[in-house]
């Protein structure tokens, strides 16, 4: 990778998307090139017609607010580069192309945070990106309350890392914020010596001039272990490896990935393995 330098961030104009647009813009400005505000929309077909004004119409609408919203975030990033889109059709096609013909390097997007059959609905559009698109994803949830960024937790379960994409977004990242680096290494057993030293010497190559902190810590529940390991330390990000486990570890991993995006208050930066 040569940076950071395009960054999508899909709105639906709410105060979360705003937030996360924010976010975006406040950390990344020195570094992206660009940042495109993506918004899409589908007709809703009433007895199987939709006139031409009332595409026409809709269409307006979400251009006016498209329009309003960058005016905002160009008052407060004057130094920003923001482009803009309103696309009908559906959320998960239109990023996958735009990401593929813009050559996206990061997806930003705001998480609802939910619970019951509410998390199934309110949090299936940043899931889905997160599960589907191959490129990193941050995901900026509603309770968010970080405005600088200053410690990060990489959540680690001692395996390789597949390819250097991964390796260089991290690296990438936590270099561009200047961040402290907490490294959580999740283990089911008590390592030894040997295999504690391999791993922090692992680790610490992908994060080269960092000089990253270690912890090691048995798992009891995977999700609670890292929230509650971020709020020990109060840390601003958390970083996790979204890997290829094969059909029945894509169940679990998936399952862990969507409970951190829903119930974590600290932004959540899903780097794809390969």
């Amino acid at each position: 990778m040569s940076g950071l330098k395009k960054i999508l961030i899909p709105t639906d104009f709410s105060d979360n998307a705003l937030k996360a647009a924010q976010y975006a813009l406040r950390t990344f400005s020195n570094e992206a090139e660009s940042f495109e505000l993506l918004h899409t929309y589908k007709m809703r077909y009433a007895g199987g017609v939709v006139t031409t004004d009332l595409e026409e119409i809709m269409s307006k609408d979400r251009n006016e607010d498209m329009d309003k919203l960058v005016d905002l975030l160009k008052q407060q990033f004057p130094a920003a580069t923001i482009k803009s889109s309103v696309v009908q059709g559906t959320l998960l096609t239109t990023v996958d192309r735009v990401i593929e013909e813009h050559n996206v390097d990061l997806l930003v997007i705001g998480t609802t945070g939910a619970s019951g059959i509410a998390e199934q609905v309110l949090g299936s559009n940043a899931s889905n990106l997160m599960q589907s698109i191959k490129k990193p994803v941050l995901l900026i949830p509603r309770a968010c309350k970080v405005e600088s960024t200053e410690k990060v937790v990489f959540a680690s379960d001692l395996k390789e890392l597949k390819g250097s994409d991964a390796i260089d977004v991290i690296y990438e990242a936590v270099n561009l914020m200047d961040l402290e680096v907490y490294i959580l290494n999740l283990i089911t057993k008590d390592l030894h010596q040997e295999e504690s030293e391999r791993e922090i010497s692992r680790i610490t190559g992908i994060f080269k001039n960092r000089e990253p902190e270690f912890h090691f810590r048995k798992i009891t529940e995977a999700e609670d272990d890292i929230l509650d390991f971020c709020h020990d330390i109060n840390a601003d990000l958390l970083i996790v490896i979204a890997r290829d486990y094969g059909f029945f570890g894509n169940l679990l991993h998936r399952s862990l990935s969507r409970k951190l995006s829903m119930h974590s208050d600290l932004p959540l930066l899903v780097v794809k393995e390969g």
